[in-house]
């Protein structure tokens, strides 16, 4: 399969069959997110990933909303891959001070779409979160109070197969000019 054709697979999935996730495909998503850039090679980021049943139906009721009906779908997941926010590095804090800018947001969203790329090489699906109860996941898996919760991603494999699928995307020649702004 061509790269972009991996791009173009790559979609929310809100529909998994509740079939496990091996170890394997999830340490071969984790080890695309590993090799991932960061600035300062900083690598700002912590993983844990939630597949026990007990503590994932936990987690997933901190991460579901029924007030809102948000985010009913990740029951059906096989993982919840939490997200942390790992700024120890000296040298990230060091250059944040100095440079006033603070790139570990940008570094985070590339890793996270290494780890959704990986997951589309082994046919798993995914869906990126923002909204939870972080708080109490953060109490769930013992998460220390100076970690943050950054995103979270429900892995599974998707009920139908992906396909590759137009997007609804701006037109290419609408978002790029060379040399000179147009």
């Amino acid at each position: 399969m061509e790269f972009l054709d991996y791009m173009k697979r790559r979609e929310s999935v809100r529909e998994f069959t509740g079939e496990p996730v091996s170890h394997q495909d999830l340490l071969y998503c984790l080890e695309a997110a590993r090799l991932s850039p960061s600035s300062l090679n900083s690598q700002p980021w912590k993983f844990i990933v939630v597949d026990d049943p007990l503590l994932h139906q936990k987690v997933c009721a901190a991460i579901h909303d029924p007030l809102l009906q948000i985010n009913r779908f990740v029951y059906g997941s096989a993982a919840i891959v939490v997200v942390l926010k790992d700024t120890s590095s000296m040298n990230l804090r060091i250059r944040t001070l100095v440079k006033k800018f603070n790139f570990t947001p940008y570094d985070i969203g590339i890793a996270v779409q290494s780890f959704c790329l990986a997951a589309v090489d082994r046919g798993l699906g995914t869906c990126i979160i923002g909204w939870g109860k972080h708080r109490r996941i953060k109490d769930l898996l013992f998460i220390p109070d100076d970690k943050e919760i950054a995103l979270m991603i429900a892995v599974g494999h998707p009920k139908e197969e992906i396909q590759p699928k137009a997007k609804n995307r701006k037109p290419l020649e609408s978002i790029y000019s060379f040399n000179t702004y147009r």
